[in-house]
């Protein structure tokens, strides 16, 4: 993970490399070119930056990002199998 400040040792800015190892850490795995897909469509946060080519984001804004994402099944609303309205059969 990318850059540092002297206050804080922890990044502050991650690459994509750095945010797909921390969602992979956070059990929500996604591929670089997933979460590209995710930024091009405005489904994640945009760069904060770009330092030559490379777009780094704010990890704050990244971790506050997947904290509100919803987790799977998040649709169907359902914890179990998919259900049938009475009288479907």
């Amino acid at each position: 993970m990318s850059t540092r400040t002297r206050r804080d040792p922890a990044p502050v800015e991650w690459t994509t490399a750095d945010v797909v190892a921390y969602l992979a850490e956070q059990g929500q795995p996604m591929s670089a070119s997933g979460w590209r897909s995710y930024v091009a469509r405005g489904q994640a946060p945009a760069p904060a930056r770009r330092v030559g080519r490379t777009p780094v984001w704010d990890a704050a804004a990244v971790r506050a990002w997947q904290a509100a994402r919803p987790g799977r099944d998040w649709r169907a609303g359902l914890s179990g199998p998919a259900r049938r309205p009475p009288g479907a059969d």
